[in-house]
């Protein structure tokens, strides 16, 4: 029979990259003879929400409603409301993607194990909210405690404050590591001893295995087309990528997430669950995006991309170092473009693959040992 084992990351939030790293986690858990289980956030993430927008304000969320109400009657108005629509229907596809593949556990009395991780789940987003983030620490599981490559997403915009809150929690792992170097410092400080660095879990499983999960196996399209993917939306880079689309007579298809993709009238708009997704990328020519996972996926599937720059240099909330570690660790050749620069055929590229699956498989062994090692500990 399988050991049961718990996971705490993001389920409640529905986003492509949380969704498949979850899942990539629990294939490989269940690879090795576990039977993994997500512990429910979806209230956690619905208080954040509110609390994050200042909804639970009733005086701004009626002027809010006005305003809205307002608005509908304009041109760009009827677009917002078109779009709320769709996305109904996206997180319907979400629903039934997590139903599917991702199975919950209400809490986790009944784990003697869990892991926590991957995604910014250790993010310090402040003011800190010690409610949220008791959750995400498993400040109150007495359980066997694993961290596998949590994210702290951004550097800390006041380290020692973040530190005093989480210190006593992190003291508490059984092993601890972190996605990327700037996290596992930050842990490192607060523990007095050096953690693991391990990959997101979507670089666990190889292109074949997520084409089998998938049946990913048509790459081939009757309109050849291009793909942008974009978690931040910016005019320029949509305008941009429609120019390259139609410079080399591709069809310009954008993953429907924001309401303002309603008013550029040439390109073919598609909501997308995660499985449409990873179907819309496996098919493009050519894949434009700001996101981390979006990269990793086009890295897997040797889709030529080209990434733009999500935050400013000088913001301190930035989160670029993400996509610049993965480049570090691939050695890639590619830049992150900055918003308002057009995109050249120079930085629609493939990098070149011998490197990659070198460096990919180095770092799927290095995990699978770091999960090995520390959870067969506990079933001794």
């Amino acid at each position: 029979m399988r050991k049961q084992i718990g996971i705490v990351t993001w389920i409640g939030f529905p986003n492509f990259g949380t969704y498949l790293q979850a899942l990539a986690l629990k294939k490989v858990l269940e690879g090795m003879g576990y039977a993994p289980k997500f512990v429910d956030d979806t209230e956690l993430c619905m208080k954040y929400t509110l609390e994050f927008y200042n909804r639970s304000n009733p005086i701004r969320h009626i002027i809010s409603r006005v305003y809205r109400f307002a608005r509908s009657f304009t041109s760009r108005g009827k677009n917002e409301t078109a779009y709320r629509d769709i996305w109904k229907q996206t997180q319907t596809l979400f629903r039934d993607f997590r139903d599917r593949y991702l199975p919950l556990s209400q809490d986790m009395s009944g784990f003697d194990t869990v892991i926590a991780g991957s995604d910014q789940i250790w993010a310090p987003h402040f003011p800190l909210q010690e409610w949220n983030m008791r959750h995400y620490f498993l400040a109150d599981f007495n359980g066997r405690k694993v961290a596998y490559a949590p994210s702290l997403g951004m550097p800390a915009e006041n380290e020692e404050e973040y530190l005093r809150m989480v210190t006593p929690w992190l003291l508490g792992f059984d092993a601890l590591s972190a996605r990327e170097p700037q996290g596992a410092r930050i842990v490192s400080k607060a523990v007095g001893h050096d953690v693991d660095v391990l990959p997101d879990p979507t670089l666990l499983l190889t292109k074949k295995e997520w084409e089998e999960t998938f049946g990913l196996t048509d790459r081939e399209s009757a309109t050849p087309y291009s793909l942008c993917y974009l978690l931040t939306y910016n005019k320029d880079i949509i305008d941009s990528f429609e120019a390259y689309s139609r410079r080399h007579n591709l069809l310009p298809v954008v993953i429907l997430n924001n309401a303002e993709l309603m008013n550029h009238d040439g390109i073919d708009k598609r909501p997308a669950g995660p499985e449409d997704f990873l179907n819309l990328l496996y098919g493009a020519e050519a894949f434009v995006t700001d996101s981390f996972h979006g990269v990793i996926f086009s890295m897997l599937f040797e889709i030529p991309s080209a990434v733009y720059r999500r935050f400013p240099k000088d913001e301190t909330n930035r989160q670029n170092s993400r996509i610049e570690n993965l480049f570090s660790l691939i050695a890639s050749r590619k830049r992150l473009i900055i918003p308002g620069e057009p995109i050249s055929d120079d930085d629609m590229f493939i990098d070149e693959t011998g490197p990659v699956i070198s460096a990919l498989d180095a770092e799927r062994k290095k995990a699978i040992e770091y999960l090995t090692k520390n959870l067969e500990r506990h079933d001794r």
